[in-house]
């Protein structure tokens, strides 16, 4: 992760957000890209696997993921945009794709779950906020209030629940500041892919 976007995550974190208009989800550049592609009777981690090697986007599909494209109009795209043609498999394979800025993650619809997970003393809203100027909120999965005050239920597939847990507990703890000592900085740590990164938040 850039430098930017681990600032920008410290100053989310302690009430300096920036307004962002709603999406469906944080799209990406590579969305809109042109995609052409016809498949003769492939299984649809192959058709995946071709996409991902023509757009150059590092992408893991769960063995979950079955299933074969066949037939004329299923396996054939011409000048599509990327977005759209995962929009459509997804539809009628019946999986989920989420981009986390590093990997697209594709998993079945019966992977999706639903997680209590608390805040650690954080409202709801702000925790959207630092999500969506990270690009990794999607309106498409749900986060909601949980059953307690200081929780909130989260459902969709298991990367999107992931990247939400990191988020959280890479938070400041607002609810036992330390004592300044000298030095009051705060370290935030995010996972992304396979990157992990460290910041410190004066």
């Amino acid at each position: 992760m850039t430098g930017r976007l681990l600032i920008l995550l410290g100053y989310a974190a302690i009430g300096s957000f920036l307004a962002v208009p709603p999406a469906a989800h944080a799209e990406r550049s590579w969305e809109q890209k042109p995609f052409s592609y016809i498949s003769v009777n492939q299984d649809i981690a192959s058709v995946l696997k071709e996409f991902s090697y023509i757009n150059d986007i590092p992408l893991i599909t769960s063995e979950k993921v079955q299933g074969r494209v066949q037939g004329r109009v299923q396996g054939r795209w011409l000048d599509i945009p990327c977005g759209e043609f995962l929009q459509k498999m997804s539809r009628l394979y019946d999986f989920d794709w989420y981009d986390d800025g590093s990997t697209l993650y594709i998993s079945s619809k019966s992977e999706r779950t639903t997680q209590i997970i608390p805040l650690h003393n954080h409202t709801l809203s702000e925790l959207k906020t630092v999500l969506q100027n990270l690009g990794l909120l999607d309106r498409r999965f749900d986060i909601t209030p949980g059953p307690a005050s200081d929780t909130l239920a989260v459902s969709g597939p298991p990367r999107f629940l992931s990247m939400i847990q990191q988020t959280l507990l890479s938070l400041p703890n607002t609810a036992h500041p330390a004592r300044a000592m000298g030095n009051s900085s705060r370290h935030l740590t995010l996972f992304r892919g396979s990157a992990v990164s460290d910041v410190i938040v004066n």
